[in-house]
């Protein structure tokens, strides 16, 4: 009898995993789910059906089920590694997964690209890339065109995290994804002309290759908005941020579904921005802070955007949410400390100049270029407090950096805001002095352009001159040196002018000119026309009846100036008024007279000026005082009466 029904339960089981193939095949996850759930309910140890189930789950998207499941049956799904290592990286727990491949007493080529997957999402770029290249030395199927691409986008990362990028001259550029990430490594390394070509390029070929598998309109656009948001990235950085922030928009309007580039496009939208739109910005971080996008672009990427973030809620006053947005940036990205203090004193400043002050003064780093920040940034608060020689002072301390050009011409423009061209007019020549000791030709040429320019505006053509001499030296066929060396000497030695002079090439006139025709069309400039017969015109010096002496007679003679025309009370004892010309409104004296905010009505609009008097209370009570005349302002009772008086003589009349 026992036999009996085990032989039915065998026969029941072959059935279910006869159909749990059948529906494996037809990718019929939910009944797949049913049949696994009937089989394991007769055999707990069913790993077939385990499998199964978990598979079916993890294509449903029901990641949390699925870890459930194996924990439920943990003795049963111990081999699943390669599945649980993938429900936990589809949830974002990226260290747990790493922890559960290596957990699997097999590294299979499997495990081994999905680790690679984990290296990346980890920022571990260079473990990343060499298990990229383990997999696909050791991989020749169908998806070898994704392994590449994948590597391709880790070595774009590697040269955004300015890491050492190893040589992918064996990656090509069949494939959109190819390009797109040969144009990211293009980004990283400052090309923005080239990688901007490499993307449009890419956006092209990513059209045609969706086309031709048949995709439609919008799922063209979803896969080409990551491309355009990069291609405005490069276009922002090669100072078009208008054309920028209208590829932006264009890209945002076609709503994509990735997180990551709505998050980018918003945050670099919000950067082109700065303190204008403030409310499109607000509306902008909220995009750049929704739920979903972070897990989706890299570590440098979200550490950018916390940074903006305070540096919106800086320039929007939000103390409040500065201060925790502060606390979690110093938490979350320890490298960002430095920041973090800076923007926490640019808001002290606000309130108290001393409090940022100190704030500045007790900030210590180990980094040179974190220190070259908060010497700029005290430098800058003494200039919002006017301290103009100071912050010039300390911009002298910055060692080797206060001999560049950009440093020396901001000292220099500090000092003429201070009123000392004098401390100008040395640093000048000191730099130079510097910059030719150590042999710098060409940042030297830079600074005694600058200081030969200084020179001629404050008046001191010798310095001038002397610093336009040593630029000859460094650059013997520079017109323009030659010609600001010539106005230099003509100002104190003629002689040395003139000798300089003849350096200078002769005019270039153009070709095909007709002196002649543009000597008889002189007359429009005020001489006289010329006849085209080439005689001279009537009253010409050179005319017959014109003798030259009689002309130069006549210029010799004085005009007489007319007597000016004065008005008949002219006093010359007295001034005349400089504004006698302008009108009288526009005049210094002229007061305009203010309506009084409780002066009477003068009647309707348009009425006669006889009725607006009966209205005019002031004029009432004026003509009450010289002559008796009838009441205007009888009550109703007296007017009635008065009505009935008039009626009965008229009746008395007729």
């Amino acid at each position: 009898m026992a036999s009996k029904k085990k032989e039915g339960s065998n026969a029941a089981l072959t059935g279910l995993y006869a159909e749990l193939n059948t529906l494996g095949q037809a990718d019929e996850y939910e009944k797949i789910i049913k049949i696994s759930n009937k089989i394991l309910s007769m055999d707990k140890t069913a790993l077939k059906a385990l499998q199964y189930k978990i598979i079916s789950l993890i294509n449903l998207g029901r990641f949390d089920e699925a870890l459930k499941q194996m924990s439920n049956s943990a003795k049963l799904a111990s081999s699943l590694h390669f599945e649980k290592a993938y429900c936990l990286y589809r949830l974002n727990k990226n260290q747990e997964a790493l922890e559960a491949i290596s957990q699997a007493p097999e590294q299979t080529l499997q495990l081994k690209e999905l680790k690679a997957q984990l290296f990346y999402k980890l920022d571990r770029f260079q473990e990343s890339h060499q298990t990229y290249r383990e997999v696909i030395k050791n991989t020749d199927d169908d998806f070898n065109d994704e392994r590449m691409a994948n590597l391709a986008a880790v070595l774009a990362q590697l040269a955004m995290t300015n890491q050492p990028v190893p040589d992918a001259s064996d990656l090509g550029d069949s494939t959109y994804e190819l390009v797109y990430n040969a144009a990211c490594r293009q980004l990283a390394a400052g090309r923005y002309q080239a990688a901007e070509r490499q993307l449009a390029r890419a956006a092209d070929l990513c059209r045609h290759t969706l086309r031709e598998d048949g995709a439609d309109d919008d799922e063209v656009d979803q896969e080409t908005a990551v491309i355009d948001v990069q291609r405005a990235y490069c276009l922002q950085r090669l100072g078009r941020p208008a054309d920028a922030a209208l590829l932006y928009h264009e890209t945002l309007k076609k709503r994509p579904s990735d997180g990551a580039v709505l998050a980018v496009a918003a945050n670099n939208i919000v950067c082109i921005n700065g303190d204008q739109n403030v409310f499109d910005s607000k509306k902008r971080m909220r995009a750049v802070t929704a739920e979903g996008a972070e897990a989706k672009l890299a570590g440098h990427q979200r550490r950018v955007m916390a940074v903006n973030q305070c540096l919106f809620s800086l320039l929007t006053h939000q103390g409040e949410a500065l201060q925790k947005q502060l606390a979690q940036l110093t938490e979350r990205y320890p490298q960002e400390a430095v920041t973090a203090a800076l923007i926490r004193a640019s808001a002290a400043a606000r309130k108290s100049p001393d409090e940022a002050a100190r704030l500045l003064s007790e900030l210590r780093t180990d980094s040179p270029q974190q220190q070259l920040l908060v010497q700029l940034a005290q430098v800058q608060l003494l200039v919002g407090r006017g301290q103009l020689l100071e912050a010039s002072r300390q911009l002298g301390a910055l060692g080797d950096l206060s001999r560049r050009p950009g440093v020396v011409s901001t000292r220099v423009a500090l000092c003429v805001r201070a009123g000392s061209q004098e401390a100008a007019a040395q640093l000048l020549q000191e730099a130079v002095r510097q910059q030719a000791q150590a042999g710098a030709r060409g940042d030297a040429s830079q600074l005694w352009r600058q200081s030969a320019d200084f020179s001629l505006r404050c008046g001191d053509p010798r310095a001038a001159a002397a610093s336009l001499e040593e630029l000859r030296r460094a650059q013997p066929g520079d017109v323009r040196t030659v010609a600001q060396l010539v106005t230099a000497y003509s100002q104190f030695d003629p002689a040395a002018a003139r000798r300089v002079s003849a350096e200078l090439p002769p005019p270039q006139l153009g070709t095909g000119l007709d002196v002649d025709a543009l000597e008889s069309t002189s007359w429009s400039a005020g001489g006289r026309p010329r006849r085209k017969d080439g005689l001279p015109s009537p009253g010409s010096p050179s005319s017959p009846d014109t003798p030259g002496d009689a002309l130069i007679q006549n210029q010799n003679k004085k005009r007489k100036k007319k007597k000016p025309k004065l008005p008949k009370n002219y006093n010359p004892k007295v001034k005349p008024d400089p504004e006698r010309w302008l009108p009288r409104r526009e005049r210094s004296t002229f007061k305009q007279r203010k309506r009084r905010r409780n002066e009477p009505m003068k009647g309707t609009q348009g009425g006669p000026s006889a009725q607006s008097d009966l209205y005019d209370i002031t004029k009432t009570a004026v003509q009450q005082k010289a002559a008796p005349l009838p009441d205007q302002t009888a009550g109703p009772r007296q007017m009635a009466r008065n009505a009935q008086k008039k009626k009965k003589q008229n009746k008395k009349k007729w």
